[in-house]
């Protein structure tokens, strides 16, 4: 931490005189333009970093003896904790679990830079079938979490995360609601009828999910024998079908 300090103090007052002309300003060493981006990262280098790992078991250990975090979701906590670092590899759903820990857990996702920014929280899954926790998210391709297993009240105990990709619904009418423990796949569910889509054909308009799940529109109006037949628009190019 210390040299960081001082090689972004050296940074600094060597931007400054350069400016003012009082030095030679030639290329930055490496090990400075390195400083910005090491920077950034100086609040989670002590996690584990699990990459974008997706599955069971990405990381399995032991709470007791771990740091300390206050989960948001719980009635109370003072157990210690496991934190680590995660990116989503695309965008898409994604399911986050304790499952097969032997001890009375609380999850907890955060802003990585910030750990008063809550992106999840969960105490126990819903319906409470296990003293396990569950959080479902939508995340953007790259974005890094920090992901905190906890235990609720002071439970300590050997610890399971898994972390699910649900990143394809079956069609532009349905929506991901995430891993389902009791099924052991994805959960996918109508979205509303009436809802906005595209059902990528151009001779369409106002195009919207039916109570089936299929994205419909409306033919266009074209002029006289320039209709859009069997979904291909005759003449576009004079004609606005």
């Amino acid at each position: 931490m210390k040299s960081l300090r001082v090689q972004a103090g050296w940074l600094e007052v060597t931007l400054v005189m350069c400016a003012l002309g009082l030095a030679a300003c030639g290329p930055i060493p490496e090990d400075s333009q390195a400083l910005e981006s090491q920077s950034q990262d100086i609040g989670i280098q002590g996690w584990v970093d699990l990459g974008s790992k997706l599955g069971t078991a990405v990381a399995t250990g032991a709470t007791s003896g771990a740091s300390e975090f206050t989960p948001q979701c719980a009635a109370t906590s003072s157990a210690p904790d496991q934190s680590f670092r995660w990116t989503a590899p695309t965008t898409g759903t994604y399911t986050f679990t304790t499952f097969g820990s032997n001890f009375d857990t609380v999850l907890h996702i955060l802003s990585p830079f910030d750990s008063k920014t809550t992106i999840g929280c969960n105490d126990d899954e819903t319906p409470i079938t296990m003293l396990q926790s569950t959080v479902t998210l939508n995340l953007t391709a790259n974005q890094v979490v920090r992901v905190v297993v906890d235990g609720y009240s002071t439970y300590t105990g050997s610890y399971v995360l898994n972390i699910h990709s649900c990143s394809s619904p079956p069609s532009i009418c349905h929506y991901s609601q995430g891993w389902s423990r009791s099924t052991g796949a994805c959960v996918y569910a109508l979205k509303p009828a009436g809802s906005s889509c595209n059902d990528g054909d151009s001779c369409t308009t106002g195009d919207k999910c039916s109570s089936s799940g299929v994205c419909q529109g409306t033919w266009k109006s074209c002029p006289a024998g320039h209709d859009c037949i069997n979904g291909v628009c005759r003449d576009c190019s004079i004609y606005a079908c």
